[in-house]
């Protein structure tokens, strides 16, 4: 018993002076026999990687990636700049001639075909524009069943579009012109009017130069809120947003001019209360409000983005749907009990955004 007692730990002792040689040689290898680049190739437990931000890339099955994370801008023409300017056709005009030439593209909801004989493309758009369309219907004194051509022929003649004005820019002088018009129908819950997203910065500065009279908005969809800084201070004529929701409250408090986000029409009273309180100083107070919203939105992006926000505006009965095809959300995507959750973290925010 005694010998078989004494060989293991003979055996014990043997192994680990071999465990303790192999490290010493490994050290001295490393210290003496190598070069610093050479170490930075051997060295297993060391290895450098790339932290994406919260929204993430997105990859297919095969880990390649498909759409990654970069600074973007967008444009936002405000109305009554525009129109108490002179000539705000021609301003447009200018606007839309210069877009070409950057190859941007025009964001716009007008419910025509481009080209002629004009049709309607109601059908594919979602129910909340159709109730949007009928409105403006109404406030421009046009029946209902007024035919595409005669639509668009009416639109030229109210807009005094110049004469031999080209189809091509007629349509997308009359596409910004009923977006524009659209937000001064009473009731309308619109956003100013984003011409065009994801504009890069040699772009925005042509656009810029161009000094046209409404261009003063500048949405910026980026994490990096000192560029956002830079940006105003490169250009403190113009007004700046933040893009991202997750950036409300960082954003504002960096010095932007506001937020144009998707939660906003979920939650406007936070939106703006949040507003109120950076510009009077009141940021300590802020802070439980930021981090019940930042829960919130981490929930939610479990189920993406869009597809949360499309589950929550049916659910709380503002829109049956308000992405236009094809959009893939269906209903059912986000679990029941997450969002009823979510439902009553709205109510807790919005609570928060009252009191304070």
């Amino acid at each position: 018993m005694e010998r078989r007692i004494r060989v293991r730990i003979i055996s014990l002792v043997v192994l680990i002076g071999l465990v303790f040689s192999l490290f010493s040689f490994r050290i001295y290898k490393l210290q003496t026999a190598m070069t610093e680049e050479e170490m930075e190739l051997q060295d297993s437990l060391t290895y450098q990687t790339t932290v994406s931000a919260a929204r993430g890339q997105i990859l297919d099955r095969n880990g390649t990636v498909l759409v990654t994370n970069r600074a973007s801008y967008d444009l936002v023409i405000i109305n009554f700049v525009l129109f108490n300017g002179p000539n705000p056709n021609e301003s447009l005009l200018n606007l839309l001639h210069t877009m070409d030439e950057l190859g941007i593209e025009l964001l716009h909801h007008l419910p025509v075909t481009e080209t002629r004989p004009y049709e309607y493309t109601l059908d594919d758009m979602g129910e909340i524009w159709h109730n949007y369309f009928r409105k403006f219907l109404t406030k421009r004194s046009l029946d209902s069943d007024i035919s595409a051509p005669t639509f668009m022929d009416n639109l030229r003649e109210q807009y005094n579009l110049p004469e031999g004005l080209s189809d091509y820019d007629a349509y997308r002088l009359i596409a910004i012109r009923f977006e524009l018009d659209l937000r001064n129908i009473d009731g309308m819950p619109l956003d100013n009017y984003i011409l065009a997203e994801d504009v890069e910065a040699s772009q925005l500065a042509s656009i810029i130069e161009l000094d046209i009279p409404g261009v003063i908005g500048i949405k910026m969809s980026d994490y990096n809120i000192f560029l956002m800084r830079s940006v105003m201070l490169e250009y403190p004529d113009k007004v700046v947003y933040t893009g991202l929701d997750e950036m409300l409250i960082p954003g504002l408090f960096y010095g932007a001019d506001g937020s144009i986000g998707t939660w906003g029409n979920l939650l406007p009273n936070m939106y703006s209360k949040a507003f109120a309180k950076v510009r009077a100083g009141d940021v300590d107070s802020l802070k439980p409000l930021m981090e019940e919203f930042t829960a919130f939105l981490a929930i939610g992006w479990n189920y993406g983005i869009i597809d949360t926000f499309e589950e929550l505006m049916l659910a709380k009965g503002y829109a049956n749907r308000c992405f236009r095809h094809p959009s893939s959300w269906n209903p059912g995507k986000v679990p029941q009990d997450v969002l009823d959750d979510l439902i009553a973290r709205m109510d807790k925010i919005n609570a928060i955004a009252a009191a304070l």
